[in-house]
This record gives C-alpha cells, sequence and structure tokens, in this order.
C-alpha cells in the first residue's frame, strides 16, 4: 500500500512540478515585476551549497538561470564558510567591509544569535508587510518568530528543512510484542503515555542477555536533556507578563527533568552509550530519541529489520498535552547593510517557494513512515509545533561549548554529582543579565 502511494505522489509531482515553476506568482509585499539588480552578482553564504536542486538533473534544474534572466542578475554565486564560528566570522568580516550589499546568508542556529544581537542582521518586518510571514506554513511563522526579539523578524522563511529536527520517540515494535509491553501508540492515543510509564518499560528492556555481565540491551538511546525540559513545560526562558524574558531552568518543573534525567543514565544505567541509531537499528534499545532526518532509506526506515513506529515525548508530571520540541533552527537572512532588500528577498522567494515546499515536505512524510498513524502523528508534530524545545545555541548553548553560560553547570550536573537545583541557581543571575542585556534591551528603550 504504501509503495503505491508513492508511486502516486510522484505522479502527481511529476505533472505539477513544471507548472509550479512556470506559474510564480509572487509574494506578498514586494513588486517582483519592479526587480530589478542591473547586472549586479548575488551571494549566497552558506555552510553548504543551498543549490542541489537546481543542478543538472535536478527537479528544479535552471532556475538559477530563469532567476538571472528575470530579474536581471549578472551572476548568483555560492561562496562556502565552515558551520558555526567561521560562517559568523565572515559574514561580519563582509558586513563591515562593504562587500555584503547583495549577500544572502544561511544560517545555523548557532550562528544566528551572535550576528542577530550585534546588530548585523536586517529585520524584515521593517519593510515587509504581515502577509508577507502569513503565507508561510504555520511551523515556520513560528520559528521566525523564535528567530527575533524585540518584535524584530529576522528570517526569510524558506531553504531550510527544519521539520527534520522534531524530536520523537522512535520504539521497537517487535520487542514491545515480544516482551509483552503495551504498545506505546495506545498508550498515547489514551493519553496514558506518561515518564512513569516510559521509566518502568525501559527498567524491563535495559539487561544482560548473554550473560556475561555486561549490559547490552537497553530502554533508552540517544536521551537528553533538552526534551525533557520541554515536556515537562520547562523551557529554558519564558516570557513574563510585561513581555521580559525570564530564565526558567531554575522552576520545580525543570530541576525534575534534569533530576529525571539523571536517574535514567546515571543512577539506572537506563541509556545506551551509544548516541546514534546503531542500536536501535540492531534491536537492542527499545526507545530511541530521533528526529525525522533519521529515518528515510538510509536510516531506520530503509535499515531496520524490526518492526518500528513513532510517537511523542510522554508527557511530564507537569505538562498538560503532549509536545514536539524541535531545537534546531537553521535558516535564511539579509545582512543589515544589504542595499536591495526588496530584490533579495523576491529573489529568494522565487528559487525556494511555499507550493514547492509543501510537496516535498509531503514527499518526505511518505519516504519516512510506514503506516497512516506515523504519519498523521509526523504532520501533527510539524503543523503544531508552538516553539517548545528551541536550544538558544550561540546565545545559552550549546552545552558542550566553554564560552557559553549553559557550558558548566551542565557539565557539574552530568559529570560531577552536583544537584540541578544547586548548578542553575549558581548561573542564575548571570544567565538573566545576559537575557537582559541582549533579549530584553528594547524594553528600557
Amino acid at each position: 500500500m504504501k509503495k503505491l502511494i508513492v508511486v502516486l505522489l510522484m505522479l502527481v509531482l511529476a505533472c505539477t512540478g513544471h507548472a509550479l515553476a512556470d506559474d510564480w506568482a509572487g509574494i506578498p509585499g514586494v513588486d517582483v515585476d519592479s526587480i530589478d539588480f542591473q547586472g549586479k552578482t548575488v551571494t549566497y553564504l552558506s555552510f553548504y551549497s543551498p543549490f542541489g536542486g537546481f543542478e543538472e538533473g535536478a527537479r528544479y534544474e535552471g532556475r538559477l538561470e530563469e532567476a538571472k534572466e528575470r530579474f536581471n542578475i549578472g551572476d548568483i554565486v555560492y561562496v562556502e564558510a565552515g558551520w558555526g564560528d567561521p560562517i559568523i566570522e565572515m559574514a561580519m568580516s563582509r558586513h563591515m567591509a562593504g562587500d555584503a550589499k547583495y549577500d544572502i546568508w544561511v544560517l545555523p542556529s548557532i550562528s544566528f544569535w551572535p550576528l542577530a544581537t550585534s546588530g548585523a542582521l536586517l529585520p524584515l518586518n521593517s519593510f515587509l508587510p504581515d502577509e508577507y510571514f502569513e503565507a508561510f506554513p504555520p511551523d515556520v511563522q513560528v520559528l521566525q518568530e523564535k528567530m527575533g526579539f524585540g518584535g524584530q523578524i529576522f528570517a526569510l522563511g524558506l531553504g531550510e528543512s527544519n521539520v527534520n529536527n522534531i524530536d520523537l520517540i522512535f520504539w521497537n515494535k517487535t520487542m514491545f510484542a515480544r516482551e509483552g509491553w503495551p504498545a506505546l501508540d495506545e498508550l498515547y492515543l489514551k493519553d496514558e503515555w506518561t515518564w512513569d510509564q516510559m521509566e518502568q518499560i525501559a527498567i524491563q528492556a535495559t539487561r544482560d542477555n548473554d550473560g556475561d555481565g555486561v549490559i547490552d540491551q537497553w530502554g533508552f538511546g540517544g536521551m537528553s536533556f533538552w526534551p525533557l525540559t520541554s515536556c515537562n513545560s520547562a523551557e529554558a526562558i519564558v516570557q513574563d507578563e510585561t513581555g521580559r524574558w525570564v530564565f526558567n531552568w531554575t522552576s520545580e518543573a525543570a530541576i525534575t527533568a534534569f533530576e529525571t534525567f539523571n536517574r535514567w543514565q546515571t543512577v539506572l544505567g537506563l541509556v545506551s552509550p551509544n548516541w546514534d541509531t546503531t542500536d536501535f537499528i540492531n534491536g537492542t534499545v527499545a526507545m530511541y530519541k530521533g528526529q525525522p532526518w533519521q529515518l528515510g532509506a538510509d536510516g531506520v526506515t530503509g535499515r531496520m529489520e524490526d518492526e518500528w513506529g513513532i510517537v511523542p515525548f510522554p508527557k511530564g508530571p507537569h505538562a498538560d498535552d503532549y509536545l514536539f520540541p524541535r531545537g534546531g533552527g537553521d535558516n535564511v537572512f539579509l545582512p543589515a547593510s544589504a542595499e536591495y532588500p526588496e530584490g533579495l528577498v523576491a529573489l529568494h522567494n522565487f528559487l525556494w517557494r511555499i507550493d514547492e515546499v509543501e510537496y516535498e515536505r509531503e514527499e518526505m512524510r511518505y519516504e519516512y513512515v510506514l503506516n497512516e498513524f506515523d504519519y498523521e502523528l509526523l504532520l501533527k508534530a510539524e503543523m503544531e509545533w508552538d516553539g517548545s524545545g528551541f536550544h538558544l545555541d550561540g546565545l545559552l548553548g550549546p552545552d558542550w561549548d566553554d564560552r557559553r553560560p549553559f557550558h558548566e553547570p551542565m557539565n557539574q550536573i552530568q559529570y560531577q554529582g552536583e544537584s540541578p537545583a544547586v548548578a542553575w541557581a549558581a548561573v542564575a543571575p548571570m544567565i538573566q543579565e545576559l537575557l537582559d542585556q541582549t533579549l530584553n534591551a528594547h524594553l528600557d528603550k
């Protein structure tokens, strides 16, 4: 049945692809018919080539040439910079030297915050109407809101597949059936999918199967703090009634999440030492914290022999509903020194189009999952994302970067046995001061 659906979908895509390409409706807020770059070269600065879909033999082959002809562009080129600090340094250098006038920057989320808080990015809502942003899928609108502050919106919206960063639980249906454990999709549908249920199953799953005294099967794989805090209604920062961003990991809900993870990993030993999907695919992990990019023909979908499925993270004791945390936030931006922002916005939206991205998302869902329940869940996770789980890497994290405020308390909690309450209380004033200097600075003006 799945193969039939995929074939039908591919026929639809094949029949509509050229129609979509030849019938671009433009974008709200920009008079696309008047766009004229007068022969200037546009540079995409990115940590990878964004032009794969336009290459020879690709779905949108020839589109770069169409764009150059339509908008009178001399050339559209790609300049590569390394992920993280290297792209920050190159972007800032180009901006300060006046070389970024016709730049479009593809940034990982870890590089966004240093550039945004230093004033190097252009707020798009300073010249684009609300209708521009409202045209995007709901989760893209949420991402645009999360990658902004002080009422400013910086993210162009398309060109990055952020739906691949949704945190989910992959579960081994074959193992569950063999052991007689409750099916996770049924627990979810009955609203009984909780941390307690998850822990009980993980304890039963973690064992030494071959009798050599070494654990070789685990309840969990790939587990981390981040989705647990989100799924216990404990985001790292929250807005108070005045709109001020406040550090929130000293709350009871957050402390409970950190203590629970420590119990699972350190006290009970329920988490596989291998971060990747290998143990799950091999059938030695019952539940894996995974993201959609780990599915597909080259991942779990194509390689795992056991039957498997996906469910949301279970609800923590302080949560009222199931959430779909999404940690990453890569997107596309304009430098503050952009000389022709309306033209750059028109070009980018000509190259990456909302209707085509929605078709590609549909295609991706059918490639990733094997049944209707998992398809509907993946769609729900995309459409109902509320911004939970956003990591703020480059501002407060990542926890592995010793320059960031999250590094030391995370290190103390995970490796030095420090109480989460004590560790976060010690750095809370410093983190709040940083938030006041960056995200809250506009409140004092």
